[in-house]
């Protein structure tokens, strides 16, 4: 079974911030595809597109942005419906 992941970063953001994936994927579930949210539109069309290329099952993880814009992730999985 395929397996994609998409990681929604929550919390207040610098608008100059740009988020790296590596570095992140030893502390995220083993997947074949991962992609970045940040924002209820880009979870959607990221879930879309990962539907699209196969992916069986779609996680979509939270992660909290801190105040020294460090991505610490949580335990929490959205639930995605639809």
């Amino acid at each position: 079974m395929k397996t994609g992941i998409i990681l929604y970063i929550a919390g207040e953001r610098d608008p100059e911030w740009e988020m790296e994936l590596k570095g992140l994927e030893k502390d995220l579930p083993r997947a074949e595809l991962y992609r970045l949210a940040e924002s209820e539109d880009e979870v959607v069309n990221h879930w879309w597109e990962l539907t699209a290329k196969g992916m069986h099952r779609i996680l979509c993880q939270v992660a909290q942005l801190d105040a020294d814009n460090t991505v610490r992730i949580t335990e929490r999985c959205m639930r995605l419906s639809g």
